[in-house]
């Protein structure tokens, strides 16, 4: 019978950045940027509060794009970079006064009535969560699911990176505890991963898991390895180009015995032991 946390998900190719494992942290290490004699607090630990952020530019579903020489709130047909802000949509009221918001990455923007103005890239701390907000990660499924409710938020973070996208394995572990090191990732059982090779989130039996990137083939000799056409968190729509959808996970609960095709390396069939 197939272990709904023995998988791992190969999905395409893309390079990944190693970055060294920090040292622990026992404060809250701040940034200052001061703009105007306007302080901007950015937290590189969990100590950023609501208090200490500028209002979000657009609306929770939107982000800032620059159409022609003027910035827009355009949808966000990605949800890979989320803003946790008490105040929104401060654009459509045409107020004065700053902002952040997501253009490529997390920037401040200044606002004089209509007129937006990119300010400057703003350093942030993410908290990388496998699903969007007010999603959590389905382990049978694979993939998220919007809550009926309202979430009990485990992080205090106030920006968000969703999913692993530039992962070319994936490895899914249940976790009773979960310990960050500055941004790396310590499971109980004592594996460690940098930052951006995990995300963390809750499943639906509100359990925490924690998905793992992976850069050696040799974890598929003990765990049965499903190859995933697109990168993690997409899928093909009405065609072969992926987008991102997170919500289309791989459902295995559902196959028996074995399944053919095993060359096949990217297909609507996967290969299981049962």
């Amino acid at each position: 019978m197939l272990s709904l946390f023995g998988l791992v998900l190969i999905v395409k190719q893309i390079n990944t950045r190693h970055i060294i494992e920090n040292m622990e942290l026992h404060c809250c290490d701040k940034k200052l940027i001061t703009l105007n004699e306007r302080p901007l607090h950015i937290d590189h630990q969990s100590c950023l509060n609501a208090d200490e952020v500028y209002p979000k530019c657009c609306d929770s579903d939107s982000v800032l794009e620059k159409i022609d020489s003027s910035y827009s709130c355009t949808p966000d047909l990605t949800h890979r970079i989320q803003i946790i802000a008490n105040e929104t949509n401060l654009v459509a009221r045409s107020e004065e006064g700053f902002c952040v918001d997501v253009e490529n990455s997390v920037s401040l923007f200044k606002l004089n009535g209509t007129e937006v103005i990119k300010v400057k890239e703003v350093e942030v701390e993410f908290y990388p969560k496998c699903c969007p907000v007010d999603y959590f990660y389905n382990s049978t499924t694979h993939g998220c699911v919007k809550s009926t409710k309202k979430l009990d938020t485990f992080f205090r973070e106030k920006f968000v990176r969703v999913g692993l996208p530039a992962c070319r394995i994936i490895e899914d572990v249940r976790v009773n505890t979960i310990k960050r090191w500055n941004e790396s990732l310590q499971l109980v059982q004592n594996k460690v991963f940098d930052e951006g090779l995990y995300c963390v989130d809750k499943d639906q039996d509100n359990l925490f898991v924690a998905r793992a990137c992976r850069d050696n083939y040799d974890i598929c000799e003990r765990i049965r390895c499903v190859h995933k056409c697109c990168p993690d968190g997409q899928s093909f729509i009405n065609g072969s180009k992926c987008y991102d959808t997170f919500v289309h996970g791989l459902d295995l609960s559902s196959f028996a015995g074995n399944v053919d095709n095993i060359n096949e390396k990217c297909s609507d069939r996967f290969i299981i032991n049962s």
